[in-house]
């Protein structure tokens, strides 16, 4: 499946938040490099970037549950979901905390999962740590099309993006690990069952 032009700028704009706190962290640790105090935060940062990659990737390769065709991890924003009118079964505790924890980008962390019905995404273990709980159902009924591709930015194999456009005309754009093949096929397969 091929990914459209407009949905690469969307893309690109819902990732700039991230880019820059990722660049302003390493700024602040070339920062403490520079006045001999940057080893312990090196090491630090290098073990806990591992440490997450490590988690995620053992998630997006456990087997999917029974009745999912698809399952791994996958992240969407609070703003986008409200946008698209999706987060009616997601209660968030305290807005203020959510917002200075992400950092203003209100992203979250969950799992996915490719089912006959639609698609179903939980909010994972961050997202329960920064007081936010719940799940989203997409029926394939209110899907118009989902869009599966290599993302600007990201490590080729390793994930992509999601786009899922809904027949209103909103979308909800995420991203996700796993193999962008093995979602497609699993889409494809659980709409051909619709």
């Amino acid at each position: 499946m091929s990914i459209s032009e407009e949905t690469k700028r969307r893309w690109w704009r819902n990732r700039l938040p991230l880019i820059w706190i990722s660049v302003g962290c390493a700024a602040l640790g070339m920062l403490g490099v520079a006045r001999g105090k940057g080893i312990a935060a090196v090491v630090g940062g290098a073990l806990a970037l591992l440490w997450v990659l490590g988690y995620f990737a053992f998630e997006a390769i456990r087997t999917p549950p029974d009745g999912a065709s698809w399952a791994g991890t996958a992240s969407f924003r609070l703003q986008a979901l409200r946008k698209a009118g999706l987060a009616g079964e997601v209660q968030v505790g305290s807005e203020g905390a959510l917002r200075t924890a992400s950092f203003g980008v209100q992203g979250l962390f969950g799992r996915l999962e490719v089912r006959t019905e639609g698609l179903v995404w939980t909010i994972g273990r961050s997202g329960r740590l920064l007081g936010v709980r719940g799940h989203v159902r997409v029926p394939w009924s209110v899907i118009d099309s989902v869009e599966v591709g290599p993302m600007p930015g990201t490590i080729p194999r390793l994930g992509g993006g999601i786009a899922i456009l809904l027949r209103g005309g909103a979308h909800l754009d995420g991203e996700f690990f796993g193999s962008h093949r093995a979602l497609d096929d699993a889409i494809k397969e659980a709409r051909g069952s619709d």
